[in-house]
């Protein structure tokens, strides 16, 4: 199981790399946008497209990597004027409900993109792709939130049951 877990961690870890590379790539192209622009040689073809189906994925594809590094924000103001069972026992409330939330997205992101893929849906734009090039990312990093949920989820359950009630978001406390 932790070999598992760690092979999901690393793919997590991949996805914010990759996520990393195309905000260098928007910083780039930007850049090389400023340049044509001040020097007279025209627009670099595609780069607002490009720059937008880009943020998408880096908003997608490095959530995983967050969530598993409590790098997301965290809404504290109930939990940090109750007593530390009651905070716990919120935020394990909180989380059940993100994992919900999560599994009906994976499962409606599936839908849209079998959709988009067999329709061959495509976005007409600057630069013509196929819909699915973008909409992939929605059920890959849903379903790989969700599981990290669940792991939040099995490791707070049992720290709960034996006394221990840390605060969530005070220190990483989801160390499997």
């Amino acid at each position: 199981m932790r070999m598992l877990l760690a092979s999901f961690d690393r793919l997590a870890t991949a996805l914010a790399v990759f996520s990393a590379v195309l905000l260098v790539l928007i910083v780039v192209g930007t850049g090389a946008e400023v340049f044509n622009r001040f020097f007279g040689f025209g627009l670099v073809p595609g780069i607002i497209d490009f720059s937008g189906h880009a943020m998408f994925s880096i908003a997608l594809l490095s959530a995983p990597w967050l969530l598993i590094n409590n790098g997301h924000i965290r809404v504290s103001m109930v939990v940090d004027h109750v007593p530390d069972r009651a905070a716990h026992a919120v935020d394990l409330i909180g989380m059940a409900i993100c994992l919900v939330v999560l599994i009906a997205l994976t499962y409606f992101g599936v839908e849209i993109f079998i959709k988009s893929y067999s329709l061959g849906e495509v976005l007409y734009e600057e630069i013509v792709i196929p819909d699915w090039w973008l909409q992939w990312q929605i059920p890959l990093s849903t379903g790989l939130m969700s599981i990290e949920f669940v792991r939040k989820i099995v490791v707070s359950v049992r720290a709960f049951m034996n006394g221990q009630h840390k605060r969530g978001g005070e220190e990483p406390v989801f160390d499997v």
